[in-house]
């Protein structure tokens, strides 16, 4: 608070001449104009910038007529340079004309590549980008024996295996905020041995992995499945990426083959995406011989099961009166403690 003696008045009467002072107080922000706007260099990230205010009254002005400070701290929001957006529109438009599938048998070496013909112009345009790859929808990670990462980031597979089934993804990261997928590749690993055994009688469910390559090509939506290489099913729902068996038969051993199509009108491609090789096994001669007491007995006891229901309801009540004189004792009891404790 600022003290200001505005006015002073003189007393001139005869006997003496007095000065009466007249005090006012006036608050810090007399005087001056409200802040105007702040002025910043950047427009957003935050920076240091400035305000001023304007003196209307000197007498009253205090304080300082301009102000330091942070502003616009907002984040900035994530965008490519020109030259990045160049290089992403390039590797859409590669991605979305190839095709890229590999049918191999177990133990067979394959390349995947990242970048394809698009190696040069990307290591130009982006030489600090880094790459990783995705099986399945998982991050994968080369153990530089069975599989290894050229130093051009294509994926080498040296001995493949029916695990290999699936859609592999080289991701290209142009900055944190930016991956781009260079190139997709449908895998299918024919096995020697059965990849998966089941006793009949039980269900069977087999997964075509199709999911990520709709989702890179759109219309890729229909899923055909089939059986000892003729057509069994199909499905023209995206979502729909299994196939279920409730009850499994003999005649449902041999080579399941997934592949997904592109819907009519467009390039109409093809990419196959899992191959399991399913035995249908009969079952254990322990189980057998339960099946066959269990059909030995059942005509025995199906005359005898209205008894055994009957039975049953006996002695659910017999249980439910016991339970109901229990109570009645206890009861009993604490009555003639508490008599006993009154005498």
């Amino acid at each position: 608070m600022k003290v200001i003696a505005k006015n002073i008045q003189t007393d001139t009467s005869p006997a003496t001449t007095r000065h009466r002072i007249i005090v006012r107080q006036y608050p810090d922000t007399a005087g001056w104009s409200e802040w105007m706007p702040w002025e910043c260099p950047v427009t957003c990230g935050g920076g240091l910038g400035s305000r001023t205010r304007i003196c209307y009254d000197p007498d009253l002005c205090r304080g300082p007529q301009e102000q330091t400070g942070e502003c616009n701290p907002e984040p900035c929001p994530t965008s490519l340079e020109p030259q990045q957006q160049a290089v992403v529109t390039e590797i859409q438009n590669y991605l979305l004309a190839t095709h890229q599938a590999f049918q191999l048998r177990t133990g067979d070496p394959v390349i995947l590549p990242c970048k394809g013909s698009l190696t040069d112009y990307v290591n130009y345009y982006a030489p600090h980008a880094k790459v990783s790859w995705l099986r399945n929808g998982e991050a994968l990670q080369p153990d530089n024996k069975r599989v290894t990462l050229m130093e051009n980031q294509d994926l080498e597979i040296k001995q493949s295996s029916s695990k290999d089934n699936g859609i592999f993804l080289c991701i290209l990261n142009l900055n944190p905020d930016t991956p781009i997928t260079t190139s997709l590749s449908a895998v299918t690993v024919q096995n020697t041995k059965p990849d998966l055994v089941i006793t009949v009688g039980n269900s069977l469910s087999l997964s075509c992995h199709g999911a990520l390559l709709t989702k890179v090509y759109p219309n890729a939506v229909i899923r055909r499945w089939f059986h000892n290489s003729t057509f069994y099913k199909e499905f023209n729902d995206p979502n729909v990426d299994e196939i279920s068996i409730d009850v499994s038969e003999y005649t449902h051993s041999g080579l399941w083959m997934c592949v997904v199509a592109e819907s009519p009108g467009t390039y109409m491609r093809e990419w196959p995406t899992n191959v399991v090789v399913v035995q249908v096994v009969p079952p254990s001669e322990v189980f057998k011989k339960l099946i066959e007491v269990k059909k030995k007995l059942m005509p025995l006891l199906m005359p005898l099961l209205p008894f055994v229901a009957a039975g049953v309801v006996v002695f659910f009540v017999f249980c439910c009166c016991c339970c109901v004189c229990c109570r009645r004792r206890r009861k009993k009891r604490r009555r003639n403690r508490f008599m006993d404790d009154d005498w």
